[in-house]
């Protein structure tokens, strides 16, 4: 009897144990008055303000619904019957906060987030033929098996398939030389070839149909305005934006590489070279240009949002790039979608869990230890200071001189590394400033430098990148004259060896 009771004392204990271990998650609002006051950093021309949809309206975008996803094949790689066999399937929502109570569940319910995206398209052949188009002229990475990660397919109701759109996972996956996939990393899907492409068919189509120059030109104006434009800007960037032609145009986007992106609030010619997510709780700025704070989980979920979707709404004063507010629309039911608050909590948790994968590279301890010491001795640490490589701050750019009072709010490193300004300066993006990046899991980037103009280490270590006659490998719009890479002049009066032991230490971190 005393045995009986003992059980059922333990098995009492235990149930009050667990029950106080039931994860509780309070879900952040992230679009609210707290978190949206100072989250952006001021613009290089402080008179301009962006000004977002309003919290009443932000509420009232219809949030995304979650089904399970399905993998992309590369045309002819797929299972036999396979998207006969999808069409069968009955539609099966797998997002659902209220059977998410761990930290990992809410990881793993993160990674469908960053898998899925607002915007879907019926699969259709004009799909399938595009993918083996990219494949064959634009080398699109695929995986083991010719799955291609960076789309889904999705299953809404049953007989339909759609293919998911911009997301995560497009930017931020990369497939290995050995065809395996690394999610978080600096992506390698070729954004911009694929773009060019669009619009090289969109011109021939147009003058095939005798559609006249000028009606042309201004055609391709409001899409160049929507992506680059800032007409508040006075600049030889905005102004040549305005003039250049189909063609040009055309040329400067199929130049950028994979890794490289002319992503909306850039400048034709000053893409983006895309970042990885890895530990990306410890950095404080988002974008290049530091254009976000990132305070908290809040800052990253708006960062989300804003990017998915409700930045393409913003006002800068009184410009408006895009579209208008919900509320100013004819048409509600073209106001855009958004993530639920539970989805944006899920997919910063995931976001959170992204740590950078070991470096391959194999290396002699002796000369990764001698390149650690010449990191130290040539001062590499203090911008890249461990353990997070980056010291957090904001370097002004060559020609903007900040107002005294940034220094009291924000984290400025009071020095410019000479590299091209046009990012932070010319673009709606544009603070005036660069973050100083992290150099965790550099060994897995292609593009590196703000503009992707740079593609090695030893590049960047070339004294021969500041002559006029260098040879990029990296970015280079048509406008340019010149190769050269300027900036950044730290290391490029090292020897050969202490180059050599340098970039050993870096690429193992």
């Amino acid at each position: 009897m005393r045995t009986l009771y003992r059980v059922l004392l333990t098995c009492i204990a235990l149930t009050t144990l667990f029950g106080f271990m039931t994860v509780t998650i309070d879900i952040p609002k992230p679009y609210i008055k707290k978190y949206l006051e100072g989250v952006y950093v001021p613009l290089a021309d402080s008179t301009i303000s962006i000004n977002y949809v309003p919290e009443d309206q932000y509420e009232k975008l219809a949030t995304q619904e979650i089904y399970k996803s399905y993998p992309v094949y590369l045309p002819g790689r797929e299972p036999e019957g396979y998207y006969e066999s999808l069409s069968q399937l009955e539609p099966e929502v797998v997002f659902n906060e209220d059977e998410l109570t761990s930290n990992e569940d809410w990881v793993k319910a993160g990674e469908l987030v960053f898998d899925y995206s607002l915007s879907l398209r019926p699969l259709d052949s004009t799909f399938l033929t595009r993918l083996t188009l990219l494949h064959d002229k634009e080398k699109l990475p695929v995986g083991k098996n010719g799955i291609i990660p960076f789309y889904k397919l999705v299953v809404p109701e049953k007989g339909v398939l759609l293919i998911t759109g911009r997301s995560c996972v497009m930017c931020h996956t990369k497939v290995m030389p050995d065809s395996s996939i690394i999610k978080g990393a600096q992506g390698n899907f070729p954004f911009d070839p694929d773009y060019a492409e669009d619009l090289r068919g969109l011109l021939d189509n147009a003058r095939s149909h005798n559609v006249p120059q000028e009606q042309i030109m201004q055609g391709l104006l409001g899409d160049k305005m929507f992506l680059f434009g800032a007409p508040w800007i006075k600049s030889v960037a905005q102004q040549r934006l305005i003039d250049m032609s189909p063609e040009d145009f055309i040329e400067n986007i199929d130049r950028a590489s994979s890794g490289v992106v002319h992503r909306h609030g850039t400048n034709i010619g000053t893409p983006a070279s895309i970042p990885d997510l890895y530990n990306l709780q410890d950095r404080k700025y988002l974008d290049h240009t530091g254009l976000m704070r990132h305070r908290s989980i809040e800052d990253l979920m708006l960062y989300a949002t804003f990017n998915e979707e409700t930045d393409f709404m913003s006002k800068y004063n009184k410009y408006n790039m895009l579209r208008p507010w919900p509320n100013e629309q004819e048409n509600p039911m073209q106001a855009g979608r958004r993530y639920s608050d539970a989805q944006l909590y899920a997919l910063a948790k995931y976001i959170y869990s992204l740590n950078a994968p070991k470096s391959p590279i194999s290396q002699p301890e002796e000369l990764v230890n001698k390149g650690q010491r010449v990191f130290a001795e040539e001062g590499c640490v203090t911008c890249h200071a461990p353990p997070y490589f980056s010291n957090n701050m904001l370097l002004p750019v060559d020609g903007f001189t900040f107002p005294k009072l940034y220094k009291s709010k924000l984290d400025i490193f009071d020095i410019s590394v000479g590299t091209d300004p046009q990012l932070a300066m010319s673009t709606r993006r544009g603070t005036g400033f660069y973050k100083v990046p992290s150099l965790i899991g550099v060994w897995n980037r292609q593009a590196l430098l703000h503009d992707g103009s740079i593609t090695s280490l030893e590049e960047l270590l070339s004294k021969e990148r500041l002559q006029d006659n260098f040879e990029r490998t990296g970015y280079n719009a048509t406008y340019n004259t010149s190769q050269k890479v300027e900036g950044h002049p730290f290391g490029l009066e090292l020897s050969t060896e202490n180059k050599q032991a340098l970039i050993a230490y870096v690429n193992s971190l």
